[in-house]
């Protein structure tokens, strides 16, 4: 029998949103039909979150911390350019062990946004027996309800964000800063994705995940890389198929944009549509919002 598996990318996490995370998932999903991973650089301190969740421990090299000198990051800048460099060139075409390398040292250096994708492109090469993937922020996603079952195995699953491409948002400077106004005006109609949660057949979500680290391998500085999705999202530069989900009614609430929280309460620490509604089975950025983070982490996180 195939499993589904829920995987996070946690590095220097604060215990209480790992115990959400993992807690929750596994309230939903018994052992026998979901594993549970995070890739993680240290399991100090969480060993007995990981233990009572049943979740699986994965290394990463990365090292990435607010902390590090700024000589520090002029090298680990330098290399990363270098290579980035001689892979624009084509000089690499030959030496894939060289390209891997590079991979690697994003996954080491790079901001966790951008590691993050890499390292999961590392492991799914590795993995096998799971039909459906789930790929999640671990900070702030909290499960409540079974969602896999809405996942079409044959496509790649991702979740409209709540807030628009409006220029003074998140979404649209993302792109102004990364790609000018001339791609923003041709993107601005459309409703963002939030990459904070995606899902999918595991065959389709490794090769997405392949393509955006393609991407971004390109041009690892001065873009996000939920700017960097979109651009391509829109552009249909992906080629694998979609099932896209709107925001309200799909498995997947991001509790970002106007209006969002105010549509929605806690009951029993478990967060639904306002006026007795629906239990949404994934809940993204929870702890914005007062009314939802508190019973959460009461129910969850103590």
């Amino acid at each position: 029998m195939t499993k589904h598996l829920i995987m996070g990318f946690a590095t220097n996490q604060k215990p209480e949103s790992l115990k959400v995370f993992l807690r929750s998932a596994r309230e939903v999903y018994p052992t026998s039909e979901c594993d549970i991973a995070l890739i993680t650089n240290s399991v100090a301190g969480i060993e007995e979150i990981l233990d009572d969740a049943g979740a699986i421990a994965i290394n990463t090299p990365s090292t990435y911390s607010i902390r590090v000198s700024r000589r520090t990051k002029l090298y680990n800048r330098a290399f990363l350019h270098a290579l980035r460099g001689l892979a624009g060139t084509g000089a690499l075409s030959g030496s894939p062990e060289i390209v891997a390398g590079y991979h690697q040292l994003i996954e080491t250096w790079h901001h966790p946004h951008f590691a993050r994708w890499f390292a999961y492109m590392r492991v799914m090469r590795t993995l096998h027996g799971y039909d459906r993937i789930l790929l999640a922020d671990t900070k702030d996603v909290v499960f409540q309800r079974p969602f896999f079952d809405r996942v079409d195995p044959h496509k790649v699953a991702v979740f409209q964000d709540g807030e628009d491409f409006a220029a003074e948002g998140w979404n649209g400077r993302w792109i102004i800063e990364a790609y000018g106004r001339k791609r923003h005006a041709a993107i601005a109609h459309h409703q963002p994705i939030c990459i904070g949660v995606v899902a999918g057949g595991a065959a389709p979500l490794a090769a997405f995940v392949t393509q955006l680290c393609t991407a971004i391998a390109r041009h690892p500085f001065g873009r996000i890389e939920q700017a960097i999705f979109n651009k391509m999202y829109f552009a249909g530069e992906f080629d694998v198929p979609f099932q896209e989900f709107d925001n309200r009614d799909g498995p997947v609430l991001t509790m970002a944009g106007d209006g969002v929280a105010a549509r929605t309460e806690c009951l029993d620490g478990l967060i639904a549509a306002s006026g007795g509604g629906r239990v949404f089975p994934v809940v993204h950025m929870y702890d914005r919002h007062e009314h939802t983070d508190r019973p959460v982490q009461a129910r969850y996180g103590a």
